[in-house]
């Protein structure tokens, strides 16, 4: 395999899969910071076809959607515990560095509903959902939960 740069230099090397590092790589600059230190996008997917997103912070990222009987519908890396009427307690398998962003958006067929979020930690959060009473009510959700790793 070959490998070259803008300038037209280049050398052999060893099929990536056999290559053993013991330092840090740097992709598009001669100092890495990091174990793996890349300046510049990084495309991913069959055919190039997606960017891997970037940010200032190292962050994770949790999503799902939540059945009003407190069953998973969609998502992993989290259990979920009704603990009574549209009180549910959504416990992360890891914990983030930090207390998380969450967002909550109730599912409902047309009728009126909200959902808040009365506690976080770097743990858990725990969501109510409710009616337009504002009394407690299972509704499904959906959640994303954003923080430091």
């Amino acid at each position: 395999m070959s490998i070259s740069d803008s300038t037209g230099f280049s050398r052999t090397a060893v099929p990536a899969g056999s290559l053993i590092m013991s330092g840090s790589l740097g992709i598009g600059t001669n100092a890495p910071t990091q174990k793996l230190d890349v300046r510049g996008s990084i495309k991913l997917g069959t055919n190039g076809e997606l960017f891997a997103p970037g940010g200032q912070e190292n962050l994770r990222m949790l999503r799902g959607i939540v059945n009003a009987n407190g069953t998973i519908f969609v998502g992993s890396g989290f259990t979920i515990n009704r603990t009574s009427a549209g009180i549910y307690v959504i416990t992360f398998d890891s914990s983030f560095g930090g207390p998380p962003a969450i967002t909550v958006t109730p599912h409902t067929s047309g009728a009126a509903a909200g959902a808040i979020i009365t506690s976080v930690s770097f743990s858990a959060v725990t969501v109510i959902t409710f009616d337009a009473a504002f009394t407690a009510t299972d509704f499904q959700f959906s959640f994303i939960a954003l923080g430091t790793r």
